[in-house]
Formats: structure tokens, C-alpha cells, sequence
């Protein structure tokens, strides 16, 4: 069939299902999408009659206000029109890979302050959760050098290009520690970041005043503010906390301009106070530096927070301008459960702190199966995280372990899989922030859903039948056995054993198992070893398996899906996934009734 003529306009209507509309990460999604085809498409809110805006423009699109149950049109014209609204047809039935929903505080909550001398409590909003106590830390922000001399309409230009381009590889370095950290999800957020330094709906008005003459700064500050401006124009108090992401990316150039190199600093550690932070900023900080997190401004669905609590690290925010008045040093006890900052705090806050924080210590030592099922029986309940954060909310809320610890983390976003130095510094955080409780750790399962750059791995036509889990590790045996070495290393210290993916063959199990033999001989160092059961192969053939293994664990995600033949991420068939099915619940009782 002939290809339509590239100036015809082609036209999709969707209803926008995710849950906070089209902010800045599902925009992201969309602009990345669109950035795949030789096409021009633009986009029309129609139900809030705003736009057209051109969908490559990341703050463009969330300017729209597209909220959950907008109608947008989306236009298309160019070579790859109809490939395009195709593709983001599909990327609106998935809603836009938005999976997660925002928090319902009142974002329009204004802070109170009981004031009367030391005591004085300041009730703001919650971000993160956790109590600390410590001294105030004002934010340090670098300045750059002073006063710097204008040149040309295109010296300035240059200036504001490679200051534009220093701020995106810094985030772009953020990002990779984040990922390794928080996981790709979290890291995700400062991707947007990348995107919107690019955007050209900040550069072009910029380069143009430049042009007329206007300094790099005063340009680049004028273009931010007209963007900032509009989002605090939008209607939903959701989409309109996205403005700290613009104003963050304007401190980012406008430091590279001023030559100001360096991150915020703090002087010391103790609990950071400061107007707002933007999610790069948050994502740099260190953990061990900053105790807690005390805003003036923010809210808890911002990017900040997002991050905030992704790192474990305690946060309040929405605070009101008194807290800037704190004086450098003044002890603080902040908790971020309940949004609140006590300014030197009394003796009797002191000591509810401390008792509280010797309760929570005292957890492991005293604790027992406290699950019970209606009979009585007690079960042990474990948490699945992929980080060190997962691991310290684990332990705070009471796990009795760790059933799944996913590595991912440590080998996503970045050029180089991790050595075996660093999987053995991040390992043992986890296993000592669960404080004795045992934790079992899946070496990589990369492949299918989750491709990593630097493996060799071919182009497959179905990925979740292809090169997966187990199957690409023994492909890769090197950074098979450097995972291994460093579990083991851990292992000699804290109940640590480990547990291989998507083992379909008895084969397979011998080889990976006679891998780990001999790690486990070579450092005198032996754990209990495990497969997890996702193929309905390794299900059916459990009790060949059982005499073998330590473990098993029944994963039943995959196993649903390869048992129904219904592809997980397919909403399509969505309801053919569920576990309960009668197929999969008797191959979990023969699994159960092997082992």
C-alpha cells in the first residue's frame, strides 16, 4: 500500500487513564516515543482546550494540564505518521507506563508553628518516614566566582550551550549512582531531568535572547521563569509541584554559567534544611551526612520526596520560610511520619526519642514468629526488595527476612557490571541493615523484560522465551562467578544464602551448582543454594529437582504467565494472569508436595 502524502495531518483521540495524568515522567514516556519516528506530532488538550504543543517538548506536554479522564488529540504528519500514533496508541492503553499513584495529602496544607521559645514544633508535611535527632545543617549552594563579563551574541550562546551540556552529564552521573542504589525506577526520574535540560522549550527562547543581545543568565533565568510560571498556573496541585524540577534544572545552568562546579555541601552531618531541593540535588546527597531532610517549600509528591524515600532518608517538607531562621547548629528532632520539625527539643522529646529508637533496636534481639495463620500456625514473612533502602524499610517494619533480594540494581544504568568489590560494600549493607535475619540473594536475572548494554546478548524475537535468567548467566560465567564470589565473602559473616533464576533443566542446575562448588572451595565459604520455580518444565519436574537443592522459590509471575500463555505486560490478556488459576495452584501443590 502506498504511503500517505508526508503533509497529511493524521489524528488520535485517547483518554488519558494515568492516575496523576500527563506530568513530567509519562511525558517523558510519550516524548521519547515520538523522538523513534520521522514524524511531526503535536498534542491538544481537549478537555481543558489547551495546546497544540509539540510532543517533543517534555515541558510542553505537562503544560497541557492533562489530568486522569483528559481527552487529547494527537496529531501526526511525516513518513512515519501512522507508525507513530500507532505506537503511541499502544503507549496509551498501557497508561503512558505510569504504574504508580500519588500520594493523596493536601497539597495545599499551609505550615503551623507552635512558637514559645525552645520546644517550638512546626507542623508541615510528610515526605519519608523515620525519626532522627540532630543539629541544623543549612544548605551550602555553590556561588561559581563573581561577577562574570558579558562577550559576544555568540560567545554567550557557547556559554549557555556547554553550561546546559555540564548539567546534563552531571545528572546523568546522579542517575547511575541512584540506579545502584533506588533501582532504574527511581533512577528514571532523573532521566526526565536529562530530557528537560534538552528541552527546547527552555533553549530556544534563551538562545533567542541571547541573540538580541541579552546575557547567558539573564536569558536562560527569563526563559526558566516563563515556563515555572505556567506550571504554577495549572489547576491541579499535583502537576503544579512539578515546577521544582524546572526551577532545579535553572540552579544547575546557571551554576555551570557562574562556573560553579562543585554539589551542595553541608557542614557536617545532621539534618539539611534548606527552601526546597530539586531531585538531583536529593539524589546526590549522602546518607550517612545527611540525617533528615526539613524544607521550607515542597510537597510529598515531588520528585524530591519521591527520591527522599527511595534512600531511606527521613523528610519533611512544606515547612514555611521560620525554618530558614534556625541558626546553624540548633538541635532539631524531625519526623517525617507525622511531617514535623521540633526546634530544640526538650528533655522529655529527647528522651521519647531515644526510647523509641531503643525499641526499634531492640527488635531483632527480642523478636519471634508473630504471623499466624487462622489455625494458629505461625509464617514467617519475608520482603522482596531490590535496594538498600528496601532493606532498612524491611527491617523497620518488622520482616523476618529477606525472601528475595534482587541484584538488578546494582548492574542497571550503568557502562561496566559492577566488581566484585562493590557487590561486596552493597550486599553487606543490606545484610547488615537486616541485622541477622537471613537474606536470600538472587544473582542476576537479566535478559527478557530486562536487557543490560553491556552483555552480549543477541536481538530476540520473543526475549521472555529467550536468553533469560539462569541462561544468560551461564553464558556470561565470569560475571557469574564474580556475583558468586562476592555472596560468598558476605556469607562468611551473615546468614546469606543464594538462589538462581529461571532454571528449567536439570542440567542447568548442575552446571551453575558446580560453578558455585567451586567458588565455595576456592574461599572455604558454603551457603545454602536455591532456584527459584517459574517454568512450568522446573514445576512439573520438582521432585527430579528436590533431592538437589537447598530450596525452592515459586515464582509466579513468570510461572503464571508461561503457564497461561498470556503475556504479563499485555493488558490485552491481563485477565488470564492471575495465580489462582486452577492450572497454576495444582503445579504449586506439586512443587510444595515434592519439596
Amino acid at each position: 500500500m502506498a504511503a500517505p502524502p508526508s503533509d497529511t495531518w493524521h489524528e488520535l483521540c485517547v483518554v488519558v487513564t494515568a492516575a496523576a495524568g500527563l506530568h513530567a515522567r509519562p511525558a517523558a514516556a510519550f516524548v521519547q516515543l515520538v523522538s523513534g519516528f520521522d514524524a511531526e506530532v503535536e498534542v491538544v488538550n481537549l478537555t481543558a482546550a489547551r495546546g497544540p504543543a509539540p510532543a517533543s517538548s517534555i515541558t510542553s506536554l505537562a503544560i497541557l494540564g492533562v489530568l486522569q479522564g483528559h481527552e487529547i488529540s494527537v496529531r501526526a504528519r511525516g513518513r512515519g505518521a501512522l507508525d507513530a500514533l500507532s505506537a503511541l496508541s499502544a503507549l496509551a492503553d498501557r497508561g503512558f507506563d505510569e504504574h504508580g499513584h500519588p500520594p493523596t495529602q493536601n497539597l495545599r496544607h499551609r505550615p503551623t508553628v507552635n512558637l514559645g521559645g525552645p520546644g517550638d514544633v512546626i507542623h508541615g508535611l510528610a515526605a519519608a518516614p523515620g525519626l532522627v535527632f540532630g543539629p541544623a545543617r543549612k544548605l551550602r549552594r555553590a556561588v561559581g566566582g563573581g561577577p562574570r563579563a558579558q562577550g559576544t551574541p555568540t560567545q554567550e550562546a557557547a556559554t549557555l550551550a556547554g553550561a546546559i551540556a555540564l548539567a546534563q552529564e552531571e545528572v546523568r552521573r546522579t542517575r547511575d549512582a541512584i540506579a545502584s542504589q533506588a533501582g532504574p525506577e527511581h533512577a528514571a526520574i532523573l532521566d526526565t531531568q536529562v530530557m528537560i535540560l534538552g528541552d527546547t522549550a527552555l533553549s530556544e527562547p534563551a538562545l533567542a535572547a541571547v541573540q538580541n543581545g541579552v546575557a547567558a543568565e539573564d536569558a536562560w533565568n527569563a526563559a526558566v521563569g516563563a515556563v515555572v510560571a505556567r506550571y504554577q498556573a495549572l489547576p491541579d496541585p499535583y502537576q503544579r509541584a512539578r515546577a521544582s524540577d524546572i526551577q532545579e534544572v535553572g540552579r544547575q545552568v546557571l551554576g555551570r554559567i557562574a562556573g560553579a562546579a562543585a554539589p551542595p555541601t553541608l557542614n557536617g552531618p545532621g539534618i539539611l534544611i534548606a527552601p526546597d531541593l530539586g531531585p538531583a540535588e536529593t539524589a546526590g546527597l549522602d546518607p550517612a551526612i545527611v540525617l533528615g531532610i526539613a524544607t521550607a517549600g515542597g510537597g510529598p509528591t515531588s520528585h524530591s520526596s519521591i527520591l527522599a524515600r527511595a534512600l531511606g532518608v527521613p523528610a519533611a517538607v512544606g515547612l514555611g520560610d521560620h525554618i530558614l531562621t534556625v541558626v546553624e547548629g540548633t538541635p532539631l528532632l524531625l519526623d517525617g511520619a507525622a511531617g514535623t520539625l521540633i526546634i530544640d527539643p526538650d528533655a522529655r522529646a529527647i528522651a521519647a526519642y531515644e526510647a523509641q529508637q531503643a525499641r526499634r533496636l531492640a527488635v531483632p534481639v527480642a523478636r519471634g514468629p508473630r504471623t499466624v495463620t487462622w489455625r494458629g500456625e505461625p509464617v514467617l514473612v519475608n520482603a522482596n526488595v531490590g535496594s538498600l533502602a528496601d532493606a532498612r524499610m524491611a527491617a523497620e517494619v518488622g520482616a523476618d527476612g529477606i525472601g528475595l533480594l534482587r541484584t538488578e540494581f546494582l548492574f542497571a544504568g550503568r557502562a561496566t557490571p559492577p566488581t566484585e568489590a562493590e557487590q561486596v560494600v552493597a550486599y553487606r549493607e543490606i545484610a547488615e541493615a537486616m541485622a541477622g535475619r537471613p537474606v536470600t540473594l538472587r544473582t542476576l536475572d537479566a535478559g527478557g523484560d530486562k536487557p543490560l548494554a553491556y552483555l552480549d546478548h543477541p536481538a530476540e524475537e520473543n526475549p521472555m522465551l529467550g536468553l533469560r535468567g539462569i541462561r544468560l548467566s551461564l553464558r556470561q560465567p565470569e560475571i557469574l562467578r564474580i556475583q558468586l564470589r562476592a555472596a560468598l565473602r558476605v556469607a562468611a559473616d551473615h546468614p546469606f544464602r543464594i538462589m538462581f533464576p529461571m532454571v528449567t533443566t536439570i542440567e542447568e542446575w548442575r552446571e551453575v551448582r558446580a560453578i558455585l562448588g567451586e567458588e565455595e572451595t576456592s574461599l572455604g565459604i558454603h551457603v545454602q543454594a536455591g532456584m527459584m520455580i517459574e517454568t512450568p518444565a522446573a514445576a512439573i519436574c520438582a521432585d527430579a529437582f528436590a533431592p538437589e537443592v537447598d530450596f525452592f522459590s515459586i515464582g509466579t509471575n513468570d510461572l503464571t504467565q508461561y503457564v497461561m500463555a498470556a503475556d504479563r505486560g499485555n493488558p490485552a490478556v491481563g485477565h488470564l494472569a492471575g495465580p489462582l488459576h486452577p492450572a497454576v495452584l495444582r503445579l504449586i501443590e506439586e512443587v510444595c508436595a515434592a519439596a
